[in-house]
């Protein structure tokens, strides 16, 4: 079935929480002013979906969504440093193939360490890619991670009138 079959009896509990995910997210990005920055904060609107779609979930749970977004932008971070390096140079890669490497390998580890970790929250898998395609500086990483903590907070504080809708 294309629509949701509960959909028709719950109108009103999708419409609030899609509300409140977008009230929370404007409300962030006002805050952060970060659309300097639109390729990096991305994965915001993904996990805005988990935490007020699936807010229920472990996956939207602060236990997985912090410490997994810490993940990716350590491991971005890390590949990005890594491409301006100069190590990739020694596989004989052409400059822009590096990027290529250098993205799947912060990708596949932040993968590997959220898995290991038991933090698999998949929008900070798009942070890795999106912090070694793009420019950044150190402050923007510190508004991501503020920003998701706000919107964790958010989620948290609206637990007791969150349903999942799946």
């Amino acid at each position: 079935m294309l629509i949701d079959k509960k959909f028709p009896h719950h109108v009103g509990r999708y419409a609030f929480q899609c509300l409140l995910a977008m009230l929370a997210l404007m409300v962030i990005l006002f805050l952060l002013d970060v659309f300097s920055q639109t390729a990096i904060i991305a994965s915001f609107g993904a996990s805005a979906f988990v935490l007020f779609v699936m807010p229920h979930t472990r996956e939207a749970g602060p236990r997985v969504v912090i410490p997994s977004y810490l993940i990716g932008c350590l491991m971005g971070v890390l590949f990005k440093n890594l491409v301006g390096s100069g190590l990739l140079t020694s596989l004989r890669l052409e400059r822009p193939n590096h990027y290529i490497v250098a993205t799947s390998l912060a990708v596949g580890v932040s993968i590997f360490f959220m898995a290991l970790l038991n933090a698999e929250h998949p929008p900070a898998a798009g942070l890795a890619f999106s912090l070694i395609v793009n420019t950044w500086s150190y402050t923007d990483i510190a508004i991501v991670l503020l920003g998701i903590t706000l919107l964790t907070l958010v989620k948290h504080l609206l637990m007791p009138v969150l349903k999942n809708l799946y």
